[in-house]
């Protein structure tokens, strides 16, 4: 690293410095989309774990029909 290139730097931060670690309107709104994105996908993972329990609930009882361990209903 060049000495030029870290003065540079250290001129951008100090300068900049207390708007970093403030929220803007846009990251507000930023990260309310992705709470609701997030929010979305684990409706969807759950779902689709219950789909996955009664798939292997029912592929077991299948089983079991056709090797003549259970009587149909």
């Amino acid at each position: 690293m060049h000495p030029d290139q870290i003065s540079t730097w250290k001129g951008l931060l100090l300068g900049s410095a207390s708007s970093i670690f403030q929220e803007s309107g846009t990251g507000q709104e930023e990260k309310q989309a992705f709470d609701e994105e997030r929010s979305r996908l684990y409706e969807q993972i759950g779902k689709l774990q219950v789909e996955l329990e009664w798939l292997k609930k029912n592929i077991n009882a299948s089983r079991s029909r056709k090797a003549g361990l259970c009587k149909p209903a």
